[in-house]
């Protein structure tokens, strides 16, 4: 289980996407949009892995804690807006490394399927040092 204060090793929690989408590659997030957009969650009210990454999460021992649905969009560790304060120092990663994962969850949060997200986030980001 996530703590605040652990850091996560992003290598580790990209192959763990990797496998996830490989493993589960047709599979569809079902986001609800919202007033902000798509309203995803990494875990269910219950604490189960829900996205793509909070199943990678728990793969690597790092399950988040239950996320209540608020109705608002709770998928925030990855994305831009809050990147540098809740991953600073969480995240060990490069910004290449956390622009992959975010490109993946928003591709996830817009209906693609994982194995189409994993592949559109390889593709664009292809060749960027």
């Amino acid at each position: 289980m996530y703590r605040n204060g652990d850091r996560i090793d992003a290598e580790k929690l990209i192959q763990a996407v990797r496998e996830i989408a490989a493993e589960w590659p047709d599979v569809v997030y079902p986001a609800n949009l919202d007033s902000s957009g798509p309203a995803c969650y990494y875990t269910t009210e219950d604490g189960c892995p829900d996205c793509i990454i909070g199943h990678a999460m728990a793969r690597i021992g790092q399950a988040l804690p239950a996320q209540q649905r608020s109705g608002m969009n709770e998928c925030r560790l990855l994305n831009y807006s809050v990147r540098e304060t809740v991953w600073s120092g969480v995240l060990n990663t490069t910004r290449e490394n956390l622009l992959w994962l975010a490109t993946v969850q928003n591709y996830q949060d817009s209906g693609y399927t994982w194995a189409t997200a994993v592949s559109r986030a390889d593709n664009e980001l292809e060749g960027r040092e």
